[in-house]
């Protein structure tokens, strides 16, 4: 039951996140682009450097992620927020770069950073709802999202380094 209930938060979550990315590249705002333009100052940093703000990050959003998720709603608010944001970035630079090379650029690091945001929302919303019906106790609801948001933290280091090291060398071959 708790498998199947997981797959589906997964799944709706993964919805919410496509949907919005959409919403953001056809419908871009010029405001989420002022308000975000500051993060996206870490790309004059050295690749290292820039991994492990993208990871901090990354890491403080699936931390986001994983508390709303726990009161439900709130987490797939922020993956609709993510994904209207990236959507929006999409749909801006497509004048710069070609939408085939920018979507190659996001793939690698993409995969695992979707992965971590998904499965946290997922594991967290089906933890939430264990816990409200009391198929769990507050003490394994919080041992494994402990190792929940350890999984995920270990998913968006890898996104880091990739979207760091190999992502810029993919923009730049288109």
């Amino acid at each position: 039951m708790a498998r199947m209930l997981t797959t589906v938060l997964g799944l709706v979550g993964l919805a919410v996140l496509l949907v919005s990315a959409y919403l953001g590249y056809a419908y871009p705002s010029a405001e989420v682009l002022r308000e975000t333009s500051s993060l996206y100052a870490i790309a004059t940093l050295d690749p290292l450097s820039r991994a492990i703000m993208i990871f901090a990050n990354n890491a403080m959003v699936a931390g986001e992620l994983a508390a709303g998720a726990l009161l439900l709603l709130p987490a797939y608010a922020l993956l609709a927020i993510n994904g209207y944001v990236t959507g929006t970035y999409l749909g801006h630079y497509s004048a710069v770069y070609p939408v085939g090379s920018m979507i190659l650029a996001l793939l690698p690091h993409g995969v695992f950073e979707v992965t971590a945001y998904i499965y946290v929302v997922a594991k967290a919303s089906t933890l939430s709802i264990d816990l409200f019906t009391r198929r769990i106790s507050l003490r394994e609801a919080g041992e494994t999202l402990i190792r929940v948001i350890g999984i995920a933290l270990y998913l968006l280091l890898i996104a880091a380094f990739v979207e760091s090291y190999i992502s810029p060398l993919l923009l730049a071959r288109h």
